[in-house]
């Protein structure tokens, strides 16, 4: 008898986007490397002592009052994902900026925790002048730091969004680490379809107005329109023409692991850019 093997959603999501193969065996080699890094993962403390910063609109991992223990992990996993480097599945040009990160990380034992330091505190101008130092390569330095910091934090985002819906968030930006939003989900409730955005750094989710532009805050609904991909049935892209940016909306539940991941649908954001249309949230890779 012949054994039918299951399909991961993942997986699933691939097989209908053949185009996408590339990329996944790039982030297949991330996922392996970052499984592979032995971190602790500390219980947060204080959450409540940041309430009053918090409620001003200051993200968690910025407030003062507490301290989200993942610091350390997020410098081990950072320099973990220089062996890039080794991997043939890695484009070229890729492999030598994370062999040449590799080798500053080496010379200079304080770098790797002023690059994390830097993002973490949306500190981009010392991060800039970091980066310029050792002529290195600013899109690869920005997408290999979030992704270890994206990679530490995913333990404590249920017991950090929990807390972050009690205090009723409600800003254009993340209420985790500050990040504009790259993508949204619309999920039903008892009062219909909600709208949930989904950060383009730490991949937090909150609840954010059914209506509106989330970058240039326009409500003019002559501005603002919905464009239906003939291709993606569950993925919709919501247009601004008053800052002519873009935001791609799952409309759909159950495939959430494939479908919110931003590169899983490059794709789209080519075909916006053809449009004219420009990617304004905050995003790992650059198209």
């Amino acid at each position: 008898m012949t054994m039918t093997k299951q399909l991961t959603l993942k997986e699933k999501w691939l097989q209908d986007r053949p185009f996408l193969e590339e990329i996944a065996r790039f982030h297949e080699v991330i996922e392996t490397i970052l499984d592979q890094v032995p971190f602790k993962v500390e219980k947060m403390k204080n959450l409540d002592a940041a309430k009053d910063e918090f409620n001003r609109g200051i993200p968690v991992l910025k407030c003062e009052h507490v301290t989200v223990p993942i610091f350390e992990q997020a410098c081990q996993a950072l320099k973990a994902l220089t062996s890039l480097a080794d991997y043939k599945e890695v484009p070229e040009p890729f492999r030598a900026s994370c062999s040449s990160l590799g080798k500053v990380m080496e010379q200079d034992e304080a770098f790797i925790r002023a690059v994390i330091h830097s993002l973490m505190n949306e500190d981009y101008q010392t991060l800039g002048e970091i980066i310029e130092k050792h002529q290195l390569n600013e899109g690869i330095i920005w997408f290999l730091g979030w992704t270890a910091l994206s990679y530490v934090l995913q333990p404590h985002l249920s017991e950090l969004q929990q807390w972050e819906r009690q205090q009723s968030w409600n800003r254009e930006y993340c209420p985790t680490c500050g990040a504009l939003p790259n993508m949204a989900q619309l999920k039903r409730s008892n009062k219909g379809r909600k709208r949930h955005l989904i950060c383009g750094c730490c991949r937090s989710q909150w609840l954010y107005k059914r209506m509106g532009c989330p970058y240039c805050k326009n409500e003019d609904p002559n501005l603002l329109r919905i464009m239906e991909i003939n291709e993606e049935e569950d993925i919709r892209v919501d247009v601004c023409n008053s800052c002519n940016s873009y935001i791609k909306v799952y409309t759909n539940k159950g495939e959430e692991e494939a479908a919110l991941l931003d590169w899983m649908t490059l794709h789209l954001d080519l075909l916006l850019k053809e449009r004219g249309y420009v990617k304004m949230g905050t995003h790992l890779i650059n198209i």
